[in-house]
Formats: structure tokens, sequence, C-alpha cells
């Protein structure tokens, strides 16, 4: 009777540590590079849905994670006509902002297109992103609950790590402004981004899924030079169900 007892309370104990174990993840970039190519988009320009749709594509691409990356920022320099995105964020017309500053870009404009941190006007001449197929380095990522451990096999003084959780499935009814009576299907949406500074040539950080409902949420993380916001490798996956469930 009591090795029965015992039994089960062991079998008790071992159930709720799996039921309170936190999910873990790994994410590794290999040494290949990876591009991030970022898209800078407002639900207020009417110049927007064409490349967004465009970017709806890389859904269904082979090339998706494993070459490259596309994370759209929405941003809030048109809100004023009349129409205030959800998902537009100051920090990321600071960015775009900050691209200019920098001399990668020649202007701030919506669309506007950065591949790995240079300014890119590709997509309005009908070309396709050009190829990226050299040594880039190992950027390791690994999940822990809401805890993130980074190493890069390539990192040098000046390197940060961005974080970024993107949203997809999202479908907006627009009511006022250059969109108006227009419905936006949007992917790759950037809900979070953040930059973290290395510890002893690694980054420890956190992250938390935004009070944002999607069909699907994604984490990105890349490597880019401090003075030049250069992008020198990038990692990134959906994110399990485990993850997501609130």
């Amino acid at each position: 009777m009591r090795l029965i007892i015992a039994t089960v309370w062991l079998s008790l104990a071992i159930l709720s540590l799996s039921i309170h174990a936190r999910p873990t993840l790994e994410l590794q970039s290999g040494d290949q590079k990876v591009s991030i190519l970022e898209v800078y988009s407002s639900q207020g320009c009417s110049s927007c849905p064409p490349a967004e749709r465009w970017v709806n594509n890389w859904l269904t691409n082979e090339a998706l994670f494993t070459a490259v990356i596309p994370l759209v920022f929405h941003v809030d320099y048109w809100d004023y006509l009349g129409w205030p995105d959800p998902f537009a964020k100051s920090a990321f017309s600071d960015r775009q902002s900050q691209y200019k500053r920098n001399g990668n870009a020649n202007a701030v404009y919506t669309p506007g297109f950065m591949f790995n941190g240079k300014e890119w006007r590709g997509w309005f001449q009908g070309k396709v992103i050009p190829t990226q197929s050299f040594s880039a380095g190992n950027l390791i990522i690994t999940l822990e609950g809401e805890d993130i451990n980074a190493t890069y096999s390539k990192f040098e003084d000046g390197d940060n790590l961005n974080i970024a959780i993107l949203g997809f499935g999202f479908t907006t009814y627009v009511e006022r402004g250059e969109n108006k009576r227009k419905e936006l299907r949007q992917e790759f949406v950037v809900l979070s981004h953040k930059v973290v500074d290395p510890i002893d040539r690694r980054w420890i950080t956190d992250w938390q899924l935004p009070d944002v409902s999607a069909k699907r949420y994604a984490l990105v993380a890349w490597v880019s030079s401090d003075d030049t916001l250069n992008v020198k490798q990038a990692v990134g996956a959906y994110l399990p169900d485990e993850f997501i469930r609130r």
C-alpha cells in the first residue's frame, strides 16, 4: 500500500514538473548569410498596399527564414491624414530616420526598403532581392520561457543584438484617410523591437509576447553594427504553440 501511494505521489510530482517546465527553443542561422529586409509602411499611405502585397508573398517562399526575413515596420508620420495606423510606433519612425542620419538612406518615405541596413530601391524597378551567399558566422538564439541567450561566432566589439516579434494574419478595414474603404491584409508586422547590448561577448535578455492577437507569431534576431546599423547575421522562426499560450 505504501509503495502504491509513493508511486502515485512520484507520478504527480513528475506531472507537476512537466506542466510548469518552461518551453525551450534553439535557433541557429548556420554559417551562410541570412538577410534582413526591413519594409517601412503605413495603413495611411496609399502607395503602401502594393508593397505589402508583395511582402505577403514571402509566406510561401522557400527562402523564408533560411535566406531572407522580411519585417514590416509601421510608421506613424502619416497618421495625421485621418487614419491612425494601429501597428504604428514612433520608435519605428525614429529608426527609419536614423538610417537617413547615418547615411544609409537618402530620404524618409513609404514604402521604404532597407536590405541588411542599406537602402534598397529594387522593388520600385521590379527587381528581385539580391542574393547574399557567403560565410557570415553562426548566430545561436536559445529561448527558455521568456529568457533569451544569444551568441555569435563572429562577434566583434560594437555588435548589438536586435530582437523583434512579428505578427501574421491581420486584416484591417480602413475607414478614413488615403486608403479609405480598403481592406488591407498584412503579414510580417513588427509588433515589438528592441536592441540589446552585449555582456562578455554574448547577449542575455528577455522577451514578451505583445498584447496583440495574431494568427501566428515569429521571433527574429539579428546582429548589427552599432555605428552603421548594417546587418551581419540573422535568424528567425515561427514561435511554437507552447510559447504563445496566454
